[in-house]
């Protein structure tokens, strides 16, 4: 058995054992490979996919969702969450993503208490410890919280693997954090604001540009792509539709990044702010 067959194997045996699990459902490939395995497992009646959302939630990433447990056959809900009335969330400092998974898993283990549910699985894994994550710091605070393809040491990449060989249709979607990061740090958050960031990469996906981010900098929208976009994006037409599509969003200004798309690249401030790492 390969090493990633063997950490499979583990990952089965941990969620066998723990009865009813609601899974903390984004639409991503982490959390579906989660609760492929949790139906497997345990079966329909036992497992509950709760997805958030709020304004910081992408509109592509709630229809993904609805899709994809449709196809697995799951239980599902989808929760309404305010998150933007927690002034710790809307002024959006370094430690934000503390605050927002703080507010987020409070509802959702009442949530499991009340129904239920002894355990509720969530999809970091072993890749995303490489990247500034306060939010999974308060993770740790609640008592039925796990991270299954963590502590049985599976990344991304075999995620990924694990995904294609159990035929999930969404085996290569490209990770897609929560609207909020694509705003600078300190720039307050609104939903008119997260609003139009989601309709511009709306408006892009369209064309069939996929792993793109919309980057917020007031009038300016910086673009991030895919390397391999870039050449498509380099022609007259294509230039002049996407400045139109963005521009229709609100936006007064369009720049492409030429860097590319880089997960988590405005993290990169944090490195400029002595003590902009630090949360509670």
């Amino acid at each position: 058995m390969s090493a990633t067959g063997s950490k499979y194997k583990n990952l089965c045996q941990e969620i066998s054992g723990y009865g009813k699990v609601m899974v903390a459902y984004s639409g991503g490939v982490d959390s579906t490979l989660l609760l492929r395995v949790a139906l497997e497992c345990l079966g329909r009646d036992n497992v509950l996919a709760v997805t958030s959302q709020s304004p910081l939630t992408h509109e592509l990433d709630i229809t993904a969702a609805r899709g994809t447990v449709g196809s697995l056959g799951a239980q599902h809900r989808i929760i309404t969450v305010n998150n933007l009335e927690n002034e710790n969330i809307a002024s959006n400092p370094p430690h934000r993503c503390y605050y927002c998974k703080l507010h987020l898993y409070t509802l959702l283990e009442q949530l499991a208490r009340q129904e239920g549910y002894s355990v509720i699985i969530e999809g970091t894994n072993a890749s995303d410890q490489g990247d500034y994550r306060p939010g999974f710091e308060a993770l740790q605070q609640f008592n039925l919280v796990r991270s299954p393809l963590l502590s049985n040491g599976l990344d991304k990449s075999e995620v990924r693997q694990l995904a294609y060989q159990l035929g999930l249709e969404n085996w290569d979607r490209p990770s897609n954090a929560c609207l909020a990061s694509r705003f600078p740090y300190g720039e307050p958050l609104t939903a008119e604001k997260l609003a139009a960031v989601s309709r511009a990469e709306t408006e892009l996906a369209a064309m069939g540009l996929t792993g793109i981010r919309v980057r917020y900098h007031g009038p300016v929208a910086r673009i991030e792509m895919l390397p391999g976009d870039m050449e498509r994006m380099m022609k007259p037409e294509m230039r002049a539709a996407v400045s139109q599509a963005v521009k229709k969003c609100g936006f007064t200004y369009v720049s492409l990044d030429l860097d590319g798309y880089v997960q988590g690249s405005l993290n990169k401030e944090l490195q400029r702010k002595p003590g902009g790492r630090e949360f509670p």
